[in-house]
């Protein structure tokens, strides 16, 4: 028997494999969302023999894995871009705080501090080491907009800005 490659396995986490029986898939799918062979047997009513026999030769313990991971991955990077989308309306408004000149000078530089210091944290989480060297368009629009609002202020307070 060949080895999983990684286009199938990649494939296999959430279709049927090439000459995968549609038996065999169910009961994989059944599996891989409870992690329990015997209830493969007894929701679908499969012989412990066959599912042990599909579970070798079809690759479940490597599909649920890389099924796992991925899902894993994606969930990181949906909860990532949630923050720091709300991270940037914050930014945003302390953003207006700043400029606006009702406010006292000492919350202004508070502000504007908070924002730096916010900035820091989204541009360091969101870009590659060489891109922020580089002080380029990273093709991110949330990284471009975190890095145009951190330069405004750090501008703004460099030239002695009411927030200084």
């Amino acid at each position: 028997m060949h080895k999983i490659d990684d286009a199938d396995l990649m494939l296999g986490a959430y279709y049927r494999l090439p000459h995968e029986p549609r038996a065999a898939f169910d009961a994989y799918v059944v599996f891989r969302d409870t992690g329990s062979l015997e209830t493969v047997v007894t929701t679908l009513g499969v012989a412990p023999r066959r599912v042990r026999e599909w579970r070798e030769r079809y690759w479940w313990d490597e599909r649920v894995e890389h099924y796992m991971r991925e899902n894993r991955r994606r969930g990181q990077l949906v909860a990532s871009r949630i923050l720091a989308a709300g991270a940037l309306a914050s930014m945003e408004y302390l953003y207006r705080a700043v400029r606006d000149e009702n406010f006292p000078p000492a919350e202004r530089r508070k502000s504007a501090e908070l924002m730096l210091r916010m900035a820091g944290y989204l541009d360091g989480s969101f870009t590659a080491s060489d891109e922020r060297e580089s002080g380029g368009s990273s093709g991110e629009p949330l990284v471009d907009a975190v890095r145009e609002i951190h330069q405004l202020v750090q501008a703004h307070l460099r030239a002695g800005g009411d927030a200084a």
